[in-house]
């Protein structure tokens, strides 16, 4: 068994493929049809002190719009941090081939009470029509709904790698051969 780093290859940069390098970011059209997918995002905020806040949550996006997160008001950890920062980060990705992920940070553009339709906007995302309703319902008050506007985007998508991560055989050759290039086996 392997592990295969990511981190190995910056966004942006070329990948080996067959027949030259491939460039893994997406376009400008792929990030925002990937952000408007289903994904559980991972909201990302700096404290002062110790490491990022990172917790999972239910967004919603369409292209070329705002992120929107339903969320709990000002009293939470997130809320304040997100009150003070001004801004924030959320990454989405696929947990299955083709690997792929967005990141988009920007400034928070609107903090508004959440309206029944703002958020079963967001949950009708995740949910079927009847339970979104119900479940909007029953945690609304209190909630908020906070637009981000994104001005800063960072994607990879593993899917343009002919298919060498997605194929475990394929996967494997490709990792010794990279090994052997660094004189490690």
């Amino acid at each position: 068994m392997f592990l295969f780093s990511a981190g190995r290859v910056p966004p942006g940069r070329l990948f080996p493929g067959e027949g030259g390098s491939v460039d893994l970011s997406m376009t400008e059209r792929e990030q925002q049809e990937f952000l408007a997918g289903k994904h559980i995002g991972v909201l990302a905020l700096q404290r002062r002190s110790g490491p990022p806040l990172a917790v999972p949550m239910w967004y919603g996006y369409s292209p070329g719009g705002d992120v929107l997160l339903w969320t709990d008001g000002e009293d939470t950890l997130k809320g304040r941090l997100i009150k003070k920062n001004g801004e924030f980060t959320l990454v989405v990705q696929n947990e299955d081939p083709p690997y792929r992920y967005v990141s988009v940070s920007g400034p928070v553009t609107g903090w508004d009470d959440a309206t029944v339709e703002a958020a079963y906007s967001v949950a009708s995302r995740y949910l079927p029509e009847r339970q979104a309703r119900e479940f909007v319902e029953a945690f609304n008050p209190g909630h908020v709904i906070i637009r981000m506007t994104p001005d800063r985007w960072r994607s990879v998508d593993y899917g343009k790698t002919s298919n060498v991560l997605t194929d475990s055989s394929r996967l494997e050759e490709h990792v010794q051969t990279a090994r052997r290039g660094r004189g490690r086996s």
